[in-house]
């Protein structure tokens, strides 16, 4: 029996002659964080650094250079959209990675202002719009390696509480995206999107604020996806800042980002991970990233951020039904409970 049976638009695989293939390795994009020809988002509330991050990322692929330590695969990079108001914005925004350092050719292509990329027909189906079918063309010609929609409104004009057209978006963009795949171009996708700003209160716990939860709900677009990356600004008052003695630094004025891969449902746990963050700094000077604390140096950090948010958990989990009991249960093992979710 065939491991695919094709019938019509639909297949069935046979479990057993799956198994029975060799396992590929992973093919990174950015080792242990970000695997190649996957469809993922990075979220977080305007001037988190979420873009910051991105665009670090981007210099690195484009270049071939290790990102922070991390081997990545060079290739083409296109972004669509993007908060450039004209060139020299771009060129200031994106010169604080280079340092001065010659960049390649026709490496990295910017779709400025393109609009939205699909629309409902008068049938209730997604089309390209003449901005969808441009970003297809160059898509095309320019055989990128990784390509950002930024943001993820981008997409498609809908309501962003319109969770079911935004999962249809996010079908969209992978179909276009996978129209264009090769063996030797696993193109990757990856939208920039806000978090929900209900979750970025004083109180919440970085892991929390980290959590692809906090976006809206693990329904809808986050549910589409199985690679998410989130971005937070360090506060002086989280237990990871006061734990690495950051927090000073913060209160005299230095800002700090907490990076970390917040969804990951088709790889092992990550190095950076929502629980285990890296930190950054943001340098003053130079405008470029500086990573103060790895993943691994925080975790115990974390851990004792969670065990604090479980404590201060809502008082009315308790009175949920038959979530009473499942909510003490989670407490019992160490597991974050909030509003309904652990």
């Amino acid at each position: 029996m065939n491991a695919s049976i094709s019938s019509a638009n639909f297949e069935i695989w046979d479990v057993a002659d799956i198994m029975a293939r060799p396992l590929k390795p992973i093919d990174w994009l950015i080792s242990e964080i970000w695997p190649a020809g996957t469809h993922s988002d990075i979220y977080g509330p305007p001037e988190s650094g979420k873009s910051t991050i991105l665009w670090s990322q981007i210099i690195a692929i484009a270049t071939g250079q290790n990102w922070f330590g991390k081997k990545v695969k060079q290739g083409r990079v296109l972004v669509v959209g993007g908060e450039f108001t004209d060139q020299d914005w771009a060129a200031r925004s994106i010169c604080r990675f280079l340092k001065d350092k010659p960049f390649p050719n026709d490496m990295i292509k910017v779709l400025p202002n393109t609009g939205p990329m699909f629309r409902l027909n008068r049938d209730g189906e997604w089309i390209k719009t003449a901005a969808g079918k441009h970003v297809d063309e160059v898509i095309d010609k320019f055989q990128p390696l990784l390509v950002v929609i930024d943001t993820a409104a981008m997409l498609g004009m809908v309501d962003g509480s319109n969770y079911s057209a935004t999962y249809d978006l996010a079908i969209q963009f992978q179909k276009m995206l996978d129209h264009h795949k090769k063996p030797d171009l696993p193109i990757t996708g990856t939208t920039v999107s806000h978090t929900n700003q209900s979750s970025q209160g004083k109180d919440e716990a970085l892991s929390w604020r980290l959590n692809y939860m906090s976006r809206n709900g693990g329904y809808g677009y986050p549910g589409r996806l199985r690679i998410m990356h989130s971005a937070s600004t360090l506060r002086d008052t989280d237990e990871v800042a006061k734990s690495t003695g950051l927090d000073r630094r913060i209160r005299e004025g230095g800002k700090f980002i907490a990076y970390g891969v917040s969804k990951c449902s088709e790889i092992a746990t990550p190095t950076w991970h929502f629980t285990s963050p890296a930190i950054f700094e943001m340098m003053k000077d130079e405008g470029g990233l500086l990573l103060v604390k790895d993943g691994s140096e925080i975790s115990d950090a974390v851990a004792k951020a969670n065990k604090q948010s479980i404590e201060n958990a809502p008082a009315h989990m308790e009175n949920i039904g038959e979530m009473s009991v499942i909510a003490r249960k989670a407490r019992r093992l160490g597991l974050e409970v909030r509003d309904g979710v652990f």
